[in-house]
């Protein structure tokens, strides 16, 4: 177990590490960009905003802290969750001791960082749906197995993490409550009487937002962020069912460390002699070693980060790889009798392994990317099966979750999403007109310093308005401190981007009155100038060029950065938009 914390704790390190270098300007400057105004969005689908605001204020805008802020909330709220499900009897057959329980719990709550593999590193949507899962898959089981006033803070436990699932993203929620409408079927009649619990745990997480905004104008941005995605043809699809690995050698490591790590702790619950157990273990370290060695080796790093969520679907064979006799340890003393126990704790695990589905449902990525990002919940049902036979055997997918996340750390540092190596990120950096700093190229520094200080010329602050026609630098808007017209990211590079700007600007009109205009005419995903003619603008004929700037692309093809040229325009007078009823 020891073994196992030593790897987490390597793992939190690089994760915090790896935030405190390089930055992302396409989603996540849409992050930061709704973090900082959740409500500016006028057609959106994603609240996630308004749950991170208070921290992002809290920081004063300080990205890295930020980022550091988000992922060990994630650890937190996953220990927390490990903890209290370890600690219920019921469910895991037994009385676990303090010590372990405390251990195994932390290590768990570590596994959590696979949702930032190939990711941004600022707080999220997946980020919040992780979160918010966990304390609802905490609330379930404290409900189904608490009993007493434990019960009652479970069903609000669901209650408030509905809602934050909801705010991630509705269409998650909507599986989440079919999931919880089946286990409530499986185990008719036991916890009714626990509704109100969950209406009051809901209306309390509701209140901070609805006393503050309305549910018709949450419902119209959520409706218009519906049909925006529809009309741009972006993220129009629930589930994809792409390929499962495209290069099944990847899979290698990901078999061989589970089933070595599987191997060797069933050797020693089995007590057998010592040195029978220790090869496989030794064994599956030595292959997490040398994968990464061989991936750093062939510049197979880019892979290894886009596979590695998906590489984490080898854990659901632990179970399976244990060599159990059985799975679960005799019951007694509890009403109903054990077949009905068994059930309950059946229909538990079920609905922990089918969770990271619904964080998938909706998000138009990869069905299997998108599932393997929430391993968490995987390795949190498999120790619960396990440690009802012995702590030691509960150890397992700790274990090998940590030997595997090890190795894709080579990922994280020498791949991180849409940017440089963070080895290469060494140069002290502003990242933001309000003074965030951290660290990137040095010719990405350059060029960024150089933007601030256009900004700062310009007069650019929390009360300018700036249309993105890059179609993907939300981030500079953040950087200069500015405001996204429209959404926090008009989405450029997709079939019908033009048809969705335009639905968006004709959402957005009135802030076109004053807002600047952000362009780049060689940039790969620009928006057709042409969109600004849906609310009876023209970019030739109503602005001019104030500034030029370069910024930085990342190029994924090739794994290098180019600069773009880009320029600010302005409005020649204030406008008159169609649309926008607030002219005179």
């Amino acid at each position: 177990m020891s073994a196992s914390a030593a790897l987490a704790a390597y793992v939190i390190a690089v994760n915090l590490f790896v935030a405190s270098r390089g930055l992302d300007r396409t989603d996540e400057g849409m992050y930061l960009n709704a973090i900082r105004h959740p409500g500016d969005d006028v057609a959106t689908v994603l609240l996630f905003g308004y749950v991170y605001h208070p921290a992002y204020a809290a920081l004063g805008g300080d990205i890295v802290r930020l980022r550091w802020f988000g992922m060990l909330l994630t650890v937190v709220v996953g220990a927390v969750s490990a903890w209290a499900l370890l600690g219920l009897p019921r469910l895991v057959g037994r009385l676990m001791s303090r010590g372990a329980r405390v251990v195994l719990a932390g290590v768990i709550g570590a596994t959590g960082l696979f949702v930032y593999l190939s990711m941004p590193l600022s707080p999220g949507y997946n980020s919040l749906a992780l979160q918010a899962l966990l304390v609802v898959a905490t609330g379930l089981g404290l409900a189904m197995f608490g009993g007493g006033w434990r019960a009652g803070v479970g069903w609000g436990l669901i209650g408030v993490g509905g809602w934050l699932v909801f705010l991630a993203k509705p269409t998650s929620a909507a599986a989440v409550a079919g999931l919880l409408v089946v286990v409530a079927l499986v185990n008719v009649g036991r916890w009714l009487h626990g509704l109100p619990w969950a209406v009051l745990g809901l209306g309390l997480a509701a209140a901070p937002l609805l006393l503050t905004t309305s549910v018709g104008s949450l419902y119209e941005r959520i409706v218009a962020g519906a049909e925006v995605s529809r009309a741009n043809g972006s993220h129009d699809e629930l589930i994809r069912w792409d390929a499962f690995l495209d290069d099944r050698a990847f899979a290698f490591p990901a078999v061989a460390v589970v089933g070595l790590v599987a191997l060797g702790i069933s050797f020693a619950h089995l007590r057998l002699p010592a040195w029978l157990a220790w090869p496989p273990l030794l064994l599956a370290v030595a292959v997490a070693g040398f994968a990464s060695w061989w991936w750093i080796r062939t510049d197979q790093t880019p892979l290894v980060i886009a596979h590695a969520p998906t590489m984490s679907l080898a854990l659901l064979a632990l179970p399976v790889l244990a060599v159990l006799p059985r799975w679960a340890a005799p019951v007694r003393g509890v009403a109903g009798g054990r077949s009905r126990e068994r059930v309950a704790v059946g229909s538990f695990v079920v609905f922990l392994v089918l969770l990271p589905l619904t964080a998938a449902f909706g998000s138009n990525n990869n069905l299997w990317v998108a599932q393997g990002r929430m391993t968490v919940f995987w390795v949190l049902a498999t120790t619960l099966l396990l440690v009802r036979r012995s702590t030691l055997l509960g150890t397992i997918p700790a274990l090998a979750t940590q030997l595997l996340l090890a190795a894709y750390m080579v990922g994280a540092v020498l791949s991180p999403y849409r940017y440089p190596s963070a080895l290469a990120a060494e140069t002290p950096a502003q990242l933001t007109a309000s003074g965030a700093t951290g660290r990137l190229t040095a010719e990405d520094t350059r060029h960024l310093g150089e933007l601030l200080a256009l900004g700062s010329r310009l007069g650019i602050d929390d009360d300018t308005w700036i249309l993105d026609l890059t179609g993907e630098n939300p981030g500079l808007i953040h950087s200069l401190g500015a405001r996204a017209v429209g959404q926090a990211w008009i989405l450029g590079g997709y079939p019908r981007s033009a048809a969705g700007a335009e639905l968006v600007l004709r959402l957005d009109a009135c802030r076109l009155r004053t807002a600047l205009v952000m362009d780049a005419p060689e940039g790969p995903r620009r928006l057709d100038p042409s969109v600004l003619e849906a609310v009876g603008l023209s970019l030739e004929r109503d602005y001019e060029e104030v500034g030029t700037f370069q910024w930085m692309r990342w190029e994924g093809s090739t794994q290098s950065a180019r600069f773009i040229p880009g320029r600010i325009l302005q409005p020649k007078e204030e406008l008159r938009v169609v649309g926008c009823s607030e002219q005179h």
